[in-house]
């Protein structure tokens, strides 16, 4: 069953470390706009293909940052568990006519990312990996897609619930969750930004005034999901926050941006750049 209801979608976008988990689950509690980032098909392809914990996977972004010990038996447990694992995320995410090649790909991937994290990795760069050269190299879009997908299905389909860890469930014995729009919070490239506002949407920046003192350890050093967004303009932004340091400073900058909470209540017009 479908449903029409006033539904908003928003896109966040700043570097590691900049808030935008802070933001998103700030926008779960006070709005009722539901989380779906990008990475969650790809996080949950890391805990079925390396057993990587939940803690590292969707916990404080520094635990993602946390490198690890790892074996020859480790990669070899991974390669076991590859084909079940990259089954799932191949029919999950793309679409039929370039499932075979995604597929293969995939043994590329972990094979290049083998040969460069024999002994340490951590959670980002599997994350940041998969999502770019494995991802982004079959579909320059696949991760904006699939979220708007989810995004289309959560504001379409009643009773559709939406978990990080599962996606898309349902449960009839539970209300209705009436979710008053998605927030998609991990735009890091430039198309992304755009596919957003063109199906709609509104992407907010954020920055952290401290944010040199992270840029450092963020997986791979300049890679290019963290680089391509330095180069994007502020006016391709609805609105751009600079955050103070401090989880209280984030709240407050949120709570005084009314005229954006004004514009979520009512999803009727662009909110004001800053």
């Amino acid at each position: 069953m479908t449903q029409e209801k006033d539904f908003v979608v928003l896109g966040l976008l700043g570097p590691a470390g900049s808030g935008k988990d802070l933001v998103a689950d700030w926008l779960g509690s006070e709005l009722n706009i539901v989380k779906v980032p990008f990475a969650d098909p790809i996080k949950r392809f890391a805990s079925r293909c390396f057993g990587i914990d939940h803690d590292r996977l969707w916990g404080p972004s520094e635990k993602r940052d946390e490198e690890f010990e790892v074996d020859q038996q480790w990669w070899f447990n991974a390669a076991e568990r590859m084909k079940e694992a990259a089954d799932e995320i191949v029919k999950e995410v793309l679409d039929t006519p370039v499932r075979v090649e995604g597929f293969l790909k995939m043994y590329d991937w972990l094979k290049d990312l083998r040969s460069g994290y024999e002994e340490k990795i951590s959670a980002r760069v599997i994350l940041q990996t998969l999502g770019t050269e494995w991802g982004r190299s079959v579909d320059g879009l696949l991760w904006a897609k699939y979220a708007h997908k989810i995004a289309r299905r959560l504001k379409e389909e009643e009773g559709a619930f939406y978990s990080r860890s599962s996606g898309i469930y349902y449960n009839e014995d539970a209300d209705n969750p009436d979710y008053r729009g998605v927030v998609i919070p991990d735009h890091r490239f430039i198309n992304e930004v755009e596919l957003t506002k063109e199906m709609g949407g509104f992407v907010l920046r954020l920055r952290r005034l401290s944010q040199e003192k992270i840029e450092g350890n963020v997986g791979i050093a300049g890679h290019r999901s963290e680089a391509e967004q330095k180069t994007i303009p502020d006016e391709a932004f609805s609105h751009v926050f600079n955050f103070e340091e401090g989880i209280d400073k984030v709240y407050e900058a949120l709570d005084d941006a009314f005229t954006v909470k004004a514009w979520l209540k009512t999803a009727q017009v662009d909110p004001p750049r800053s």
